[in-house]
């Protein structure tokens, strides 16, 4: 654990080298071995849980700004618990664990989250939002006996939305308003390789990045790249281009079931997220705070988008205990 952060500790934090003791949010960027990219600063993070990854060993927390931060822990902070984590980002966009503070345990809150939709499925009244690292299932609207309250019209694949929503300590995201602010060309979608196809050059991933839908999302593989890099069962995360009629094509893939894997510069190929300047990046238009928390730091949502199918699906995640400490495993 570590002291509460303030003004003063937070300047000297981001300041200090790993070389000199880095303590509590102190946290410098390690260099990188093997011509891994480094990321100098850490970043100080104040927000609410609201999903997790057990395959990725990860979870996310969104700021006060909406932005969400798919973070790679050996252990896992509760699920609608608002968190202070110091965090470093990691060659495929997403993050490593530093230090996590739990700040207030709860059985429910209420957050803004911005992202891309990449999936909607109108039978279950439900679509995946998603950013780097995270691919989400929001529910369109609170359920009280067994009926669905609306949140405003289905929002459609591929539009940069802003979500107020509502999320518990077992994971489940009800949409209470969706706002479109957008619409993206590109593609960054977090899930589990579900087929290779060498015939057609093609990968089939999960449509949410824990499986909670049984929908899939197909992604054309250029002769440029290597398909033999992916494998039935595999967590990725990947990078994309989408054409006419709603195909993609790939530009750059990583692993991340893991933080290694994150940050293994032989798992990954083609762009990364955070060597990309895409003209769909995109950052607050509004600024005023929701949620349960504010941030420092220079964390960034890359535009996504993707294919519409329908299919049956749930949102229910296990509890977790929260502990402090990083790591992953």
């Amino acid at each position: 654990m570590f002291p509460r952060p303030n003004s003063r500790s937070l300047a000297r934090g981001l300041t200090l080298s790993v070389a000199a003791g880095a303590a509590g949010f102190g946290l410098a960027g390690v260099a990188a071995a093997g011509g891994v990219r480094a990321h100098a600063r850490a970043q100080i993070v104040r927000g609410t849980v609201v999903h997790e990854n057990r395959r990725a060993h990860s979870f996310v927390v969104v700021d006060a700004r909406g932005e969400l931060y798919a973070i790679h822990a050996a252990h896992r902070p509760a699920l609608a618990s608002t968190v202070t984590v110091a965090i470093r980002r990691l060659r495929n966009g997403t993050y490593a664990l530093e230090r996590v503070r739990t700040d207030a345990f709860r059985r429910s809150a209420h957050v803004r989250m911005r992202g891309v939709v990449t999936f909607v499925d109108r039978h279950t009244d439900s679509f995946v939002l998603s950013a780097p690292g995270v691919s989400m299932l929001v529910h369109r609207g609170s359920r009280r006996d067994g009926i669905a309250s609306a949140a405003g019209a289905v929002p459609s694949v591929g539009s940069v939305d802003t979500v107020s929503a509502s999320v518990d300590d077992h994971g489940s995201v009800a949409a209470a308003g969706v706002t479109q602010t957008a619409q993206a060309t590109n593609v960054n979608l977090e899930g589990i390789v579900l087929g290779v196809d060498q015939a057609t050059n093609t990968i089939t991933i999960s449509a949410t990045d824990n499986s909670t839908t049984s929908g899939s999302i197909t992604v054309s593989v250029p002769s440029t790249l290597s398909i033999s890099l992916f494998t039935v069962g595999q967590e990725v995360e990947l990078t994309a281009t989408t054409g006419a009629g709603g195909t993609y094509t790939l530009v750059g893939s990583s692993g991340d079931q893991s933080q290694q894997a994150a940050g293994d510069q032989t798992d990954q190929q083609g762009v990364q997220n955070d060597s990309v300047d895409s003209p769909d990046s995109f950052q607050s238009a509004d600024t005023q705070p929701s949620g349960d928390g504010q941030s420092s730091g220079d964390g960034q949502a890359t535009s996504q988008t993707g294919t519409e199918q329908s299919t049956t699906s749930t949102a229910t995640v296990p509890t977790t205990t929260n502990l402090a400490g990083g790591g992953d495993n």
